[in-house]
């Protein structure tokens, strides 16, 4: 993935100064690995599962929040008839 490439190219160029949130996951990894004093780095602290799992978990949190607060709006609506009637009435003109 070449965009992944440069991104890790510019974490390992300002690593002293970190620049986004990415930047400083990456940077508490380092110390994580740096740390256990082990040769090999675990694959679920490999930059790549570093970056996917932040991409997921921040294109899953959009989603959730979403769904969640559509939720508890149906509910709220639910358990106020006259609210609903308004919001309908609103929405009908």
């Amino acid at each position: 993935m070449p965009w992944f490439d440069k991104r890790v190219e510019s974490y390992q160029k300002h690593r002293e100064d970190p620049r986004d949130y990415l930047d400083y996951v990456l940077l508490k990894r380092d110390e994580i690995v740096k740390e256990s004093g082990e040769d090999k780095v675990p694959d679920y602290l490999s930059l790549k599962a570093i970056y996917s799992n932040q991409v997921d978990n921040l294109g899953l949190a959009g989603f959730d929040t979403t769904a969640t607060s559509t939720d508890w709006s149906m509910v709220c609506l639910m358990n106020n008839p006259e609210i609903q009637e308004k919001a309908f009435e609103e929405l009908a003109r």
